[in-house]
């Protein structure tokens, strides 16, 4: 469903926001999820074919359909929500509101979609995208530019099988952002990407504010808690090439070498963890 063999250049997208419980069950989610597939559509000429929600075995073909069956739940019943065509995708997930016992203290909801580069309009995105931040209160986020060769969730591409089919290896980069998602909170990101949607603990990271101080990359003030960081080729070299070596990047192999089994990253970590 979600690769062809006609290679494609895709912008990704990912939002995220750190959530207590009461936060997660509060978040108006329908609404959201609503909003953001209307824009989406409308604005990058593309039409999902394929929606579902909660994980379920029913799906839908229709967006009309597939609303009428948001309408019919409660807000707090939406949990995760899927919606694709051949090789483009909207995922949300709101996962701390589908575990019953031993609640986390903290979990996120995780916003990705992907937009062909052909149909891609730059500035209305980041509008959008600022306009989202400031209303959801996101905590970071970003852009990169990838083909559908990759997988939207891990960033890394997919491997054909011998088979025919397609697979994605295990990723502990991956996982290892994931279990400690919680540090974006404090100066940490997933990766450097073109255009980063940063945080004030974030922006207060000792790298990026040296970054900063040598004027690498554009930083653009959002609202009083997100700064956008736009880096172009170049700039991106120099900010790959000081964060080499250092723990803030958790999708990379320094962090785990550098964070895994310490103290601090076992505070991240269970702060989300399930019970």
């Amino acid at each position: 469903m979600f690769f062809k063999s006609r290679k494609n250049d895709l912008y990704f997208i990912k939002l995220f926001k750190i959530v207590d419980f009461k936060t997660s069950k509060e978040f108006n989610n329908i609404s959201f999820v609503r909003n953001y597939i209307e824009f989406i559509e409308s604005k990058f000429k593309l039409k999902y074919n394929y929606f579902s929600i909660n994980y379920s075995n029913k799906s839908w073909k229709t967006r009309n359909g597939f609303f009428k069956a948001l309408k019919s739940k409660f807000n707090n019943e939406i949990v995760d929500v899927l919606c694709s065509d051949d090789y483009l995708m909207f995922s949300y997930s709101n996962f701390l509101l589908n575990i019953k016992e031993n609640v986390p203290q903290y979990g996120s909801i995780d916003v990705y979609f992907n937009i062909d580069k052909d149909f891609f309009d730059l500035d209305s995105l980041i509008i959008y995208l600022q306009d989202g931040f400031t209303n959801y209160s996101f905590d970071y986020g970003y852009i990169a530019k990838l083909t559908n060769e990759y997988s939207l969730e891990s960033e890394k591409k997919y491997k054909k099988s011998i088979f025919g089919g397609i697979s994605l290896e295990s990723d502990k980069d991956s996982q290892f952002w994931n279990q400690h998602k919680y540090a974006m909170k404090q100066g940490f990101l997933r990766k450097i990407y073109p255009i980063n949607f940063l945080n004030n603990s974030q922006l207060e990271q000792k790298i990026i504010k040296r970054l900063k101080s040598k004027k690498i990359g554009q930083f653009n003030k959002t609202n009083s808690n997100i700064t956008m960081w736009v880096l172009n080729e170049k700039e991106y070299e120099i900010a790959i090439k000081a964060f080499k070596g250092s723990k803030y990047l958790l999708a990379t192999k320094d962090a785990r070498i550098l964070l895994e089994n310490t103290q601090e990253a076992l505070d991240y970590k269970k702060m989300t963890d399930i019970g």
